[in-house]
Order: C-alpha cells, then structure tokens, then sequence
C-alpha cells in the first residue's frame, strides 16, 4: 500500500514537472520564435516610408577567388532600383579571373569600383582588413555588407535596408537565407539555420539587437571609426559582423529589417561546407557575445529533452490511470500540433522550407550537434587568432 502512495506520488510530480515544462516551451515559442514572423507579416508588401531622404549608399561586396558568383551575382547588385549607390567590391588576393570579370562589369558600369588586397599580409584578419579599405573607399556615410556569393532577392533591396536608417539609427541587419538543396542532411540544416534566424531575430527583437550576418546587414561609417573599427576583436580572423554589432547595438540605434525586398539568399558550391563554416566560426565568438543569449536559449533546448523524459517516465510509472494518461496524451498531441503549425509558417515566412514533421527528430539532435560543434571551437581555438598562442 505505502509504495502504491510513493508512486502515485512521484507520478503527480512528474507530471507537474511535465505540465511546467510544456508551459515554458510555449512561452518561448511566443515571446521569442514567433516574433520574428509576425515582423514579417506586418511588413510584407509594406509601402518604403515617403519622407525618406534617400541618403546615399555604398554597398560593398567581399571577394575571395569569387569570380564565377560575381559574374553571377553581381548585376543583381549594379541593377538595384535606389537613386543614390555605389558599389564597391573588395578583392582579397583573389588568383583566379576576379580582375577580369571586375574589369567587364566596370566597362559598363559607372558606379562599380573595386580594391584590391595584396597577398603577404600576415598577423592580421585579412577579411577585416579588406573591408576596412573598403569602408574608407566608401563615398557616403550608410555602407552596406554582403558577401560575392549572395544575391539580393529583390531589386528593392538598398531601398529596404536604407529606408531603417533615421538620425537615431546607426546599424541595421537584415537576414540571409541558405541555399538548400534537397536531400535528409540538407532538410535539417535548413532546419538549423531557420531555427538559428528565429532565435536570433526573437532575442533582438524582445530583448535588445546582438547580432549581425556580414552577408546582409549596414551601419554608418561614423559608428565604425568613432569606435576605431575592428580593433577590439583585432586579434581574431573572424568576429568582423556579429562581434562588431555585438559590441555597439542596442534598442535605440539598431534595427531588424525582416521585409521579403530585404533578404539575401546565400549561394554555396555545397551547402554543407557553407554551414558547417558558419557554424564553427558562431560556435567560437558566441563566448565573446556580451548579453545571455545563448543562456537563454540554452535553457529552451533543455526544457525539451525534460518534456520527452517526463511523457516517457508518465507512460512508465503511471500507464494504469487512465484518466491521467489521457491528459497526458491531450498534452502531447496538443505541443505536436501547436509545433507542425509554426514550423509550416515560420518556413513560410521566410521562404525555406517547411519542417512539419521532421522538426520533432531536429530538435532532438539540434542540441547535441551544437555542443559538438562547441567542443570542437574550444579544442581549436588557436586556429580563430591571427597568431599562435
């Protein structure tokens, strides 16, 4: 008798566990995953404010043996539907026919120009670097990143971005989308890569602005030399977009600019080398990051693996009660459904793919494989500095 009371007493405390584990992954999904799709909604087909001054506005372009995607990419860029742009790409040390392909597209435009970065440089980010030279060439104050092997997806694109910056606006970001091709291991990193932009615009969005991607994101020229560029992360190869922004966004000077005229779609020879390069260098400067953001959501990643716990312990220890199973079941089926419907909108939203019943399988082993990923940073640090320690 005492030890039917013990088990039905360590049943109602792991289904009380259960329950409060459910309320929070819900909590998180609406005060952080759905925001950013509901800035998408609220902007989409969202008229250009009219007494916008339409400042000036240099866009400049990293290339490092690019030539193919500038010969791709780059009229996407030249042919932007903005007044007032110049184009500026940073060519740093490229060997193959970058030159020429510069050459041919300067010949027919006005407004293109190009540096280049000699090889030899050493002790240094070479990356940083080229777009600090590119930063000084700017001619205006509002410069704008992103990297040879994207494309705008919209003509509009300058005019979106620009359209964030008032006399109290020094940086904006933007998003960039993966180019997934099909494919098991593709579908999850889309998966990722979604759940990543979601967590990140969420944060900035109820939180405070911490992040940028140099593939889609502008801030003044006066906010980069008044805080004497990248020197703070100078001792790093990387860390030149979300170090940067990091260390100087808030609330009141960044904005997120999430319109459809915004994105950028990133191209990569394989989608996995893309990812996994992307990964490794935020798996680094996360530690770097000076806000709780990765605490935070952290604790979201953990509150699912004690949700399937608990349902799996509940089926163990109290399968004879039939009215506490049902509950139980409800509950389960309840997060299954409230899940697939966000996952097929927030793939919707931002144009990827929709994860309705892979996400279950995802989320499980998106945990695991970021802790990986954070073990393998720390164990290679030394290759992230610009010299050995």
């Amino acid at each position: 008798m005492a030890s039917l009371v013990i088990a039905e007493d360590i049943s109602y405390i792991f289904f009380g566990i259960f329950i409060a584990v459910f309320f929070i992954q819900i909590i998180y999904y609406l005060a952080f995953y759905l925001r950013p799709l509901r800035k998408i909604s609220s902007e989409r087909n969202k008229d250009v404010d009219e007494n916008n001054t339409n400042e000036g506005v240099s866009v400049i372009i990293y290339a490092n043996n690019d030539s193919e995607s500038l010969w791709k990419n780059l009229d996407s860029y030249l042919n932007q539907e903005y007044p007032l742009f110049e184009v500026i790409v940073v060519n740093d040390g490229s060997t193959d026919e970058t030159e020429e392909v510069l050459g041919t597209f300067e010949n027919q435009f006005d407004n293109l120009y190009h540096t280049f970065v000699a090889e030899g440089a050493r002790n240094l980010s070479r990356k940083k670097l080229s777009l600090t030279l590119g930063i000084k060439a700017a001619k205006y104050d509002i410069v704008l990143f992103t990297n040879a092997n994207c494309k705008p997806d919209s003509p509009r694109w300058i005019e979106t971005m620009a359209s964030n910056f008032t006399k109290e606006t020094d940086i904006v970001v933007g998003y960039t989308q993966l180019d997934c091709k099909k494919g098991f291991i593709n579908r999850y990193i889309s998966f990722d890569w979604l759940l990543r932009a979601l967590r990140i615009f969420g944060y900035s969005l109820a939180v405070t602005p911490f992040e940028g991607e140099g593939s889609n994101m502008a801030y003044r020229k006066k906010i980069f030399f008044d805080n004497k560029g990248f020197s703070k992360y100078m001792q790093l190869h990387i860390g030149e977009d979300d170090l940067f922004v990091n260390s100087l966004a808030n609330k009141k000077n960044t904005k997120i600019e999430l319109s459809d005229d915004s994105f950028v779609t990133s191209y990569f020879d394989s989608t996995k080398s893309g990812w996994l390069q992307t990964k490794r260098n935020r798996a680094f400067t996360e530690k770097f990051y000076k806000n709780m953001f990765s605490y935070i959501m952290g604790f979201e990643s953990l509150t699912r693996y004690l949700f399937l716990a608990m349902f799996v312990l509940l089926i163990v220890v109290s399968y004879s009660d039939l009215i506490l199973m049902s509950v139980i079941g409800g509950v389960f089926i309840f997060n299954f459904i409230f899940k697939s419907v966000f996952w097929y909108f927030a793939g919707k939203s931002f144009n990827t793919k929709k994860h309705i019943l892979c996400f279950t399988f995802f989320e499980l082993i998106d945990p695991i494989i970021n802790f990986v990923f954070k073990i393998e940073a720390k164990i290679n640090s030394k290759r992230y500095y610009t010299w050995k320690l």
